[in-house]
């Protein structure tokens, strides 16, 4: 669960930065106050308004990895409540398990031809989860001790 209070000074103050899941999948369920944006293709910053009954699926780095780039991983950010009032979300992220070696699956009839793709953020292939998670989690909190 994720608790965001609201802006107090700053209009379109941002509370959760750019970037993007590290594991396989998101399911996201936001309470009514808003507050989530994702980047399109041109960089342009989307609002994705909840939506009573709905999840979103954000689509995290593994997939990106497994799908060697036909899906990409989903980049968003969270801003803070113009309205005074705090955003409650809750997430569940699937992940692989810490020790899987991830690299692109061999798919014979794929959907989407292959091509050279670049992957989000350079990955080095294949890549240990669980490696690839901590140095993540370094780079997003660097005063940790791990």
């Amino acid at each position: 669960m994720f608790h965001y209070f609201p802006s107090r000074n700053q209009p379109n103050e941002i509370c959760c930065g750019e970037h993007t899941d590290y594991g396989m999948l998101t399911i996201l369920m936001q309470d009514d106050v808003g507050g989530l944006e994702v980047r399109s293709d041109d960089g342009k910053w989307i609002p994705a308004p909840p939506i009573p009954g709905t999840f979103v699926i954000n689509l995290g780095d593994m997939l990106e990895v497994w799908t060697n780039g036909s899906y990409k991983a989903t980049t968003h950010q969270v801003r803070k409540s113009k309205s005074g009032r705090d955003r409650i979300s809750v997430a569940y992220f699937f992940n692989p398990r810490l020790e899987c070696v991830v690299s692109p699956l061999e798919m014979k009839n794929p959907l989407i031809p292959f091509k050279e793709r670049e992957l989000n953020g350079n990955i080095e292939l294949p890549v240990v989860f669980g490696e690839f998670l901590e140095e993540k989690y370094r780079g997003t909190f660097p005063d940790h001790d791990y």
